[in-house]
């Protein structure tokens, strides 16, 4: 079997960077949404997960510590509300008491609600599972399209090629690769308009909620 740095085309002293670029490249082109193949798109996300793994840069920041849920776990809980309630009410995107707001408001359950997530499941897997098109396009984590913005919880996300540190320090997480390690998420989608993540995106493959 093929090294991960050469899936990669990497040498093996690539460093973070490197590695990241040489993802981003691979993955977008791989995305069976965007001609490529399921088996080739899993091959290069798992090599770059081995590759980070495995690097011994100083400038490697490793991916969130891998939660074993406690015997008896069933599953988590995600409250949403959509970034275009918090637009047009005029409320500020990282006010607390949006979701309170929302609670008062006859919203469709496309714009305000919850569900269920199962373990190791993603909260875009989950969404999709019931019944929601959030918006996505890569699948890998190489692109914005699918952030979401953690207002109450944690999100644990395997790999990480775009989301700066200020990104992450505000709460903004991958919902394609971002899965709960807390029993209850409240999140915003579809942020794609706020500040830095517009040229983080890639051609939607679904741009509206379900109705």
């Amino acid at each position: 079997m093929a090294s991960p740095y050469a899936i990669l085309d990497v040498p093996p002293t690539a460093d973070a960077e490197v590695l990241r670029a040489a993802y981003r490249s691979k993955i977008k082109a791989a995305h069976p949404d965007q001609g490529g193949s399921l088996e080739e798109f899993v091959l290069i996300k798992e090599a770059y997960e081995e590759a980070m793994h495995t690097l011994a840069s100083p400038d490697h920041e490793p991916a969130d510590v891998t939660y074993h849920p406690p015997r008896g776990h069933v599953g988590y809980t995600v409250s949403y509300l959509d970034h275009a309630v918090v637009r047009r009410e005029g409320w500020a995107v990282d006010d607390p008491e949006n979701f309170a707001r929302a609670e008062a408001l006859d919203l469709p359950v496309s714009e305000f609600g919850a569900f269920a997530v199962e373990h190791r499941e993603s909260v875009l897997e989950a969404a999709e599972r019931h019944g929601f098109s959030w918006p996505y396009s890569c699948r890998g984590g190489a692109c914005a399209n699918c952030a979401i913005l953690v207002v109450e919880g944690a999100v644990e996300m395997s790999v990480n090629t775009v989301l700066t540190t200020r990104m992450r320090e505000r709460g903004i997480r991958l919902s394609c690769i971002g899965e709960p390690v807390t029993e209850h998420l409240a999140v915003i989608f579809d942020i794609g308009s706020l500040p830095g993540l517009a040229d983080l995106r890639l051609p939607a493959q679904q741009v509206n909620p379900a109705e």
